[in-house]
């Protein structure tokens, strides 16, 4: 791998790109994320164009995460909950699972191109506080890169 100093997001990027389309459910876009363990999901149009980002916590808010992030959100999502499922938790569970990718997912997230250097990555996002930066070309999702991908390259 290329030093810190030279690496580029084309370097480090996972591609091929997993992605959805804004029509298809909430539901959906939880199986996806669960089918290929990942956390968010890149959102095209019919021409494959990049429109937007879909991630978990689009489906589960931090707020209510953290005791139920060990468990299947497929389990949740298909609302056969724990019974000690908090009922307003539960609700809130049910109202996004109907609503398509389009309503809920992040229309306007960072992006950089493939020749972004790893400095203008990691400013990227850091300073918006995102998890996940979709890599795009000529406007086509080419690839994404996840804040653990840059702890993988720290540690390298």
């Amino acid at each position: 791998m290329a030093s810190l100093s030279t690496s580029l997001a084309k370097n480090i990027m996972r591609s091929p790109v997993v992605t959805a389309n804004r029509e298809q459910t909430v539901s959906e876009a939880a199986e996806i994320l669960i089918e290929h363990q990942i956390g968010s999901v890149v959102v095209v149009n019919e021409n494959g164009d990049f429109c937007g980002l879909m991630s978990e916590e689009m489906i589960m808010p931090r707020e209510h995460a953290s005791p139920f992030m060990h468990g299947s959100v497929t389990r949740i999502m298909g609302l056969n909950a724990d019974e000690d499922l908090a009922p307003a938790f539960r609700q809130e569970l049910v109202e996004v699972s109907g609503k398509t990718i389009g309503e809920v997912m992040n229309s306007a997230p960072p992006t950089a191109a493939p020749d972004a250097t790893i400095d203008e990555v990691i400013n990227l996002i850091e300073h918006t506080g995102g998890h996940h930066l979709p890599i795009i070309e000529n406007g086509k999702p080419v690839g994404i890169i996840a804040r653990h991908d840059l702890m993988r390259l720290f540690a390298a």
